[in-house]
Parts: structure tokens; C-alpha cells; sequence
């Protein structure tokens, strides 16, 4: 609860609910949770609960993933000020000769974390390996290339600006090889975004 707090470079791990959570009421904002790796979670990784959820349970369990923003109003009633998680362009990326390029948007000029997801069971990390820190442009497009990932690579990411705070995670995507059969990406249900454009 509150302002301006900095969660850095920790090991979060065997929580009954989430990770870290930012509270709606009072307001929260600017709280920047970055560096860390999470695991063994019964939450999201960073959850940011909105201010119809603020009883004690919504703590400890968490209030499920946010939809993206759909209005100013959303900046008043959701911790950190609503900032949007990265939004991938697929649920699945594919190698090509040993390289995968991953592109998606953001918040503008926000540092995207992507995260590598090694636990099962969860559609939004839990985020459990850093991979690597880029920066989304001035119209929120941001994109990386790996070149040593295997197929079936689980990927999430979360977004930070001082001037809001962080996200929570990314929809999980999934590393492919062309040639491989379909293979389920999620398999626990956790309520997806309502909206299909991230606005400001």
C-alpha cells in the first residue's frame, strides 16, 4: 500500500497467493517490482488489485489477472495506476533456423522484462528466470531475438514505468518449432483480458 515503493532484486518463492501485491485502496502507484524471480505460487507473480477487491482475501489470493485499460477511469481504481501488461502478437512464436523473434506492445517507452516460465499450470507466469530487458518505443511496439531456446520455451514478460510502477505478467506464450504438432499452451483457466487494444 501506498507510493513510491521498490521491490528489487528479490527471490520470491512458496507464497499461499501471490507473489507481490499493489494495493488499489488506498491509492498505490509508482511501486516498481522489478529484478526478482518468483515460484511456487498460488497467485500471480505481481498482482494489481482494483479497488473492488480489497478485502483481505483479495491479498492473499489475488483478484486474477487486470483487463487491458479502457479508460482513465482505470488509472483511479486499480493499483499502479492500471498499467498494462505487455500484450504478445501470438500465443505462439517460431524458430527459424535456430532464431525466434518475439514482438508485442506495451505501455510507450516502457522496460519490458521478458521472463522465461519453467512451472506448469498457470496461464501469466509465475515469472521464474530473466531473460533478457528491452524497451518499448514511443508507440509501445518492442520486439527481441533468441537464439538459444528450445521449442516449448514458456515466455512472459512485465512492464515498468517510474512515472506508473510495473505490471503484472504477460498471457504466457509459447516457443514452437515448425514442424512440431500443436500443443496446448494453457492448462489452468485464469480470466484473460476483456479488451483487444491496449489504450491510453
Amino acid at each position: 500500500m501506498g507510493n513510491g515503493h521498490q521491490v528489487i532484486n528479490n527471490n520470491i518463492t512458496h507464497q499461499q497467493g501471490s507473489g507481490v501485491v499493489v494495493a488499489a485502496y488506498p491509492k498505490s502507484d509508482r511501486n516498481l517490482i522489478v529484478g526478482n524471480i518468483f515460484s511456487n505460487l498460488d497467485g500471480l507473480s505481481i498482482d494489481l488489485i482494483t479497488d473492488n477487491h480489497v478485502r483481505i482475501q483479495d491479498f492473499q489470493i489475488d483478484d486474477q489477472s487486470n483487463p487491458l485499460r479502457n479508460s482513465e477511469n482505470r488509472r483511479l481504481d486499480t493499483g499502479n495506476q492500471a498499467i498494462n501488461a505487455p500484450l504478445f502478437l501470438s500465443q505462439k512464436f517460431y524458430l527459424i533456423e535456430g532464431r525466434v523473434s518475439l514482438d508485442g506492445i506495451a505501455e510507450p517507452h516502457a522496460q519490458i522484462t521478458i521472463y522465461q516460465v519453467t512451472e506448469p499450470g498457470n496461464n501469466y507466469g509465475p515469472l521464474n528466470k530473466i531473460l533478457k530487458e528491452i524497451e518499448a518505443d514511443s508507440a509501445g511496439k518492442f520486439a527481441v531475438t533468441f537464439n538459444n531456446l528450445p521449442s516449448g520455451t514458456i515466455i512472459s514478460a512485465i512492464a515498468t514505468l517510474p512515472e506508473m510502477g510495473t505490471s503484472e505478467p504477460a498471457k504466457n506464450i509459447m516457443i514452437s518449432s515448425l514442424n512440431e504438432e500443436s500443443t496446448p499452451l494453457y492448462s489452468k483457466k485464469i480470466r484473460p483480458p476483456n479488451c483487444n487494444t491496449l489504450k491510453p
